[in-house]
């Protein structure tokens, strides 16, 4: 039976062990496995504890008994590991396996070497037993979770080895043999079968979790496909959406334009200009909105509309050549609030979906605002009044007194200039005039690149 001894199998098993511990880690440089890593480890823990087993004749027996039973506990441990990883960075088990593993050690060598030395077989099988049902529990809840058929095995293995552990602490006690050292044909097959028990669990540990990879890779090539198929999605609805919008504005901005005197020029430079001053007032910290390139865009949109509200005015008011008689003044002043109210009824469950409306509204409504708080329709003052608003209303005045209308000629930009800074703090902003002031020469570039119609 030498060929055929308890040392033969420990030796087998430990270059089985040390060898797939190699291919681990091997596979570990392209897959980062936090569960197999912890697997290699226990493959190499088993490793050398077969090797001590291996050289027990040769060595101290207090270390040929306590080393093998410490490494049993630490590779129990690093298979727990394996299974769950965020179970044991939650609890404090790691310090609980050490102290377990210590005083397993330390209590099969003190009972080898006393009067009771028949009991360490009981020892050995309950500790060893409870260890793999432990083991066997952790594989039960992952199983409940998983449709890997590989996970059916080792918990099935797991059980039967707890079920040998303990059945070999009883025949060992019972017959008196002593754990790994006698050459008897009882020790030579409980260590074959156990062993190989051990050897294919973790085998089949290393194919759930390759099973696991494969069937992840298969969800997330699924999930980006629903993925992509769901932006292309979005990014249709919201180029409708934004076909929609547009068209809206479009509309909008065209029934201002019947029902007003203005030219599609004073539209294009009151939006160049509204857009510089916002730029130039976040550039220098004095912007109460944060204008990136897409909240200037919003405003340049939302300044057409600033009139909107004319359309509910009357021919007889609107158009009048000369100018208006008091009565009349007051029903020109209610476009304000007819443009607010347009506006604001464009929405959907109650709610203004378009910035671009939600900017508007600002700006139909408080366009007409002064600082000081003597404009219309609500006499707001200062900062109550939409920046937005406050913007709008001297880029309108601006490009309104350069233009000539039937009822008026057009201003000099100098008359224009003086006119704007007398009313600084009155009518308009200090800091928009301020903004203004710097800006002036490009305000008078764009005039004369966009001409009267």
């Amino acid at each position: 039976m030498k060929s055929l001894s308890v040392a033969s199998l420990f030796f087998t098993y430990a270059l089985l062990h040390g060898f797939l511990g190699l291919l681990l880690v091997a596979f570990l440089r392209k897959n980062k496995n936090t569960s197999l890593k912890f697997l290699a480890y226990a493959c190499f823990v088993q490793a050398a504890l077969y090797s001590t087993l291996v050289l027990r004749p040769v060595i101290p027996e207090w270390i040929g008994i306590t080393v093998p039973n410490f490494l049993s506990v630490a590779q129990i441990y690093l298979l727990f590991k394996a299974i769950n990883t965020q179970a044991l960075n939650k609890t404090n088990l790691k310090a609980l396996f050490l102290v377990l593993a210590a005083l397993y050690a330390g209590a099969t060598s003190i009972l080898s070497d006393s009067p009771f030395k028949e009991f360490t077989p009981l020892l050995v099988g309950a500790f060893l037993g409870a260890g793999n049902l432990f083991i066997a529990k952790e594989l039960k809840l992952i199983q409940k979770n998983s449709s890997s058929l590989f996970i059916k095995i080792p918990f099935i293995l797991s059980v039967l080895i707890a079920v040998l552990w303990v059945a070999r602490g009883l025949v060992s006690y019972k017959l008196e043999i002593v754990l790994a050292q006698d050459q008897n044909i009882f020790n030579i097959v409980f260590f074959a079968v156990i062993l190989m028990f051990v050897f294919i669990r973790k085998i089949s540990w290393v194919g759930f979790y390759l099973d696991n990879s494969i069937h992840y890779q298969k969800r997330l090539e699924k999930y980006n496909s629903d993925l992509l198929a769901l932006v292309e999605e979005v990014n249709e609805v919201e180029g409708v959406a934004q076909s929609l919008e547009n068209g809206m504005l479009n509309v909008l901005n065209q029934l201002a334009k019947e029902r007003d005197n203005e030219t599609g020029n004073h539209i294009l430079r009151t939006q160049l200009f509204v857009r510089l001053i916002a730029s130039h007032l976040d550039d220098i910290g004095k912007s109460e909105v944060n204008y990136t390139k897409e909240t200037l865009n919003i405003l340049f949109k939302a300044a057409p509309l600033h009139d909107i509200g004319k359309v509910g005015i009357p021919d007889a008011v609107l158009l009048k050549p000369g100018k208006l008689n008091p009565a009349e003044w007051e029903i020109m002043k209610t476009h304000a609030v007819i443009g607010e109210r347009i506006l604001s009824s464009m929405n959907v469950d109650g709610e203004i979906n378009s910035k671009i409306i939600k900017v508007a509204i600002e700006i139909a409504g408080s366009h007409h605002e002064n600082w000081d708080g003597t404009g219309y329709p609500r006499g707001l003052s200062g900062k109550d009044i939409p920046q937005s608003a406050r913007i709008m209303a001297l880029a309108d005045v601006y490009d309104a007194l350069l233009s000539s209308r039937p009822y008026k000629k057009a201003w000099t930009y100098k008359a224009t200039s003086e006119y704007i800074n007398s009313l600084r703090g009155t009518k308009f902003d200090p800091d928009i005039v301020d903004a203004f002031n710097y800006l002036e020469a490009q305000f008078r570039l764009i005039r004369r690149q966009f001409k009267e119609d």
